[in-house]
């Protein structure tokens, strides 16, 4: 069955059933998306101030937290395990925390550094336990910690 686009006029083929259920109704995601410019979200309840504006492809978003309160950020959020979580779970806390290792130099070799390696490898939640590391320094690091390959 042919139809109209509703955004951009171009004539464009569908099955009998999509009309029947309205889903027939732009010939792209693209005339979908643009025909939701400047009209409010999905969510009717939310205020102007509430919609976040993605400038860049001229979207509305909800912000879903906005004005929300939350249960609190780390040690006062009632999921936090403390130090019984895993190595990468620790290892995500220490980014979130001193940003991307990639932003320091080595501390071994002062090339680009890549990882945050843990000194005493008993990763516990110490900023000041965490160097950063290129990638061969940190396998060597830990190479030598865990004597590996001294089999």
């Amino acid at each position: 069955m042919e139809v109209v686009c509703k955004q951009c006029g171009e004539k464009f083929n569908v099955w009998p059933s999509q009309v029947r259920q309205g889903k027939g109704k732009f010939c792209s995601k693209i005339c979908a998306t643009e025909s939701r410019i400047g009209k409010p979200p999905w969510n009717k309840g939310l205020t102007g101030k509430q919609v976040a504006w993605n400038k860049e492809k001229k979207l509305n978003y909800p912000v879903w937290n906005k004005g929300k309160k939350g249960c609190g950020a780390g040690e006062k959020n009632g999921m936090w395990k403390g130090d019984g979580v895993g190595y990468f779970a620790k290892h995500a806390w220490i980014r979130r925390k001193k940003g991307k290792a990639s932003k320091y130099k080595c501390e071994l070799c002062d090339k680009n550094a890549r990882d945050w390696a843990n000194i005493d490898h008993k990763y516990k939640r110490k900023l000041e336990d965490y160097i950063p590391l290129c990638v061969k320094c940190h396998r060597q690091y830990d190479k030598e910690y865990n004597n590996w390959g001294n089999k």
